[in-house]
């Protein structure tokens, strides 16, 4: 923990290389005439946003031996640049094409502290001005991406590991648990989880109607034998942890059935 502003350093500039990258395309695409017919039959216009990549968070573990309490050390590190909340949005943007090729999406930046961001007061009344902008977007629905706070849900070959409760995105650091690796099955201790706790919601503008509404709690471990140093913080090299998280978002969105998420109203 002691190296956070390194840790916040590589973070930007992984998340903002990662959110130019990600836009390219979409940007490429807005700009380029399309040789494609219009579809007879369009499907639903999606206005699609996010709040999750605001930040990320770091929590180091701590020992819970004779208590309930959440004792573990968490570290929020903002990522003001957009760049993860872009590559989430395009991401989804993709998986939803796939999902429905007669889906059009644009984009939609809102205000996380509108949202209650990162308090979670996502109220009727702190959606109106997303549904609002959604609707001047001419989008028929909004998608948005947002952090669910829970217990960690961090996998391993014998079931789930982690304690305390954790939010949005972010890594997992334990130092004395003995984990071993998954493909040699070398031991090792301590290990590197990474986490998405996240809701996805789904909006018809016109009726203020929720179609979809759905917490995630999803992680998966990376043993310290996976480290050449033997250091756990190491085991997902330092250019992979973002690209990383976004990942865990992609799996848990293509488990969403897709006639919810995609089929016209």
């Amino acid at each position: 923990m002691s190296r956070i502003h390194l840790l916040r350093r590589m973070l930007l500039l992984s998340s903002a290389a990662l959110g130019f990258a990600a836009l390219l395309p979409a940007l490429h695409a807005q700009s380029a005439p399309s040789a494609a017919p219009d579809p007879p039959t369009p499907g639903p216009r999606y206005a699609i946003a996010s709040v999750l990549g605001e930040d990320i968070s770091v929590v180091g573990a701590q020992p819970t031996v004779g208590t309930s309490l959440d004792r573990n050390q968490q570290t929020r590190v903002p990522l003001p640049d957009g760049g993860l909340d872009n590559a989430l949005m395009l991401m989804t943007e993709r998986l939803l094409r796939t999902q429905c090729r007669r889906c059009t999406a644009s984009f939609l930046r809102v205000d996380p502290a509108a949202l209650g961001v990162p308090a979670l007061s996502l109220t009727d009344a702190a959606l109106a001005p997303a549904l609002e902008a959604a609707r001047a977007s001419g989008a028929d629905r909004l998608l948005l991406l947002s952090p669910h706070r829970g217990e960690p849900e961090l996998q391993t070959s014998r079931g789930a590991v982690g304690h305390g409760h954790v939010q949005g995105l972010g890594f997992y650091l334990d130092r004395t648990y003995k984990l071993r690796r998954s493909d040699t099955g070398e031991l090792a201790q301590g290990f590197l989880g990474a986490f998405a706790n996240f809701r996805v919601q789904v909006i018809d503008v016109a009726s203020g109607k929720t179609l979809l509404n759905e917490a995630v709690r999803t992680g998966t471990t990376r043993s310290a034998a996976r480290a050449a140093d033997g250091d756990p913080w190491q085991a997902i090299p330092d250019d992979r942890k973002v690209s990383f998280l976004v990942g865990l978002v992609r799996m848990e969105l293509q488990r969403l059935p897709p006639p919810v998420v995609a089929q016209p109203g």
